[in-house]
């Protein structure tokens, strides 16, 4: 969202591809699988991710869409997004027969009866929804209940193999003292230690563990 030449708040669509990073992930596997079972049958299924920052929530996100080869329409919300905005994304969906949606910062929902309504409609003309939010504690129950959302899954930490695709050739050596770091810290320390192999990589630990 930005605001035009004339002064009034204007939403940018960009249709074109996007190149997603999906890294391998048993949990994202196991949910496609569970997914897939629904697709099959004709049902649909809504889903939210919910979890800390770098839980590699959106990571597992794609890689779950990935996997289900379903076109699919990315929304990231933000504080400008209204009902105005959802009649654009139902007209995009429509037009471009898309079969799955991902909602990204969804915690900027806003809870109105069009915006309850809109997630309504996208259940029943989708067949895959999910949503990603850092916490589920501002949400009213109306919100992640059946019809709009069918499961709440809780992201605690990034599985092993994620780790192990951010980290590569160097997983065995900081495997175990970054298990627990957001996957933007890890990538981090992925690049540092490859692009300065002479330089004592516990110093960029350090100072990655001290953020």
């Amino acid at each position: 969202s930005k605001t035009g030449s004339s002064g009034y708040p204007t939403i940018k669509f960009d249709l074109k591809p996007e190149e997603s990073i999906a890294i391998p992930s048993k949990t994202a596997s196991d949910l496609s699988s569970y997914l897939e079972r629904y697709i099959a049958k004709g049902l649909p299924r809504s889903i939210i991710l919910n979890g800390l920052p770098g839980t590699g929530k959106s990571t597992m996100a794609h890689k779950i869409f990935q996997d289900l080869n379903l076109n699919t329409l990315k929304f990231k919300y933000s504080k400008n997004t209204n009902a105005s905005v959802m009649g654009i994304i139902s007209f995009l969906l429509e037009t471009f027969e898309i079969e799955a949606v991902l909602l990204d910062d969804f915690d900027y929902f806003s809870e109105t009866t069009s915006m309850l309504e809109f997630l309504e409609w996208l259940h029943r003309h989708t067949k895959v929804v999910i949503a990603i939010t850092n916490s589920l504690k501002a949400f009213p129950p109306a919100v992640p209940r059946t019809g709009r959302f069918d499961e709440l899954r809780t992201i605690e930490y990034l599985d092993d193999q994620v780790i192990k695709g951010v980290l590569g050739d160097l997983y065995d050596s900081f495997a175990d003292k970054v298990n627990k770091w957001p996957i933007a810290y890890i990538n981090e320390l992925a690049i540092r230690v490859q692009t300065n192999p002479d330089a004592n990589p516990q110093d960029y630990i350090d100072e990655l563990q001290g953020r």
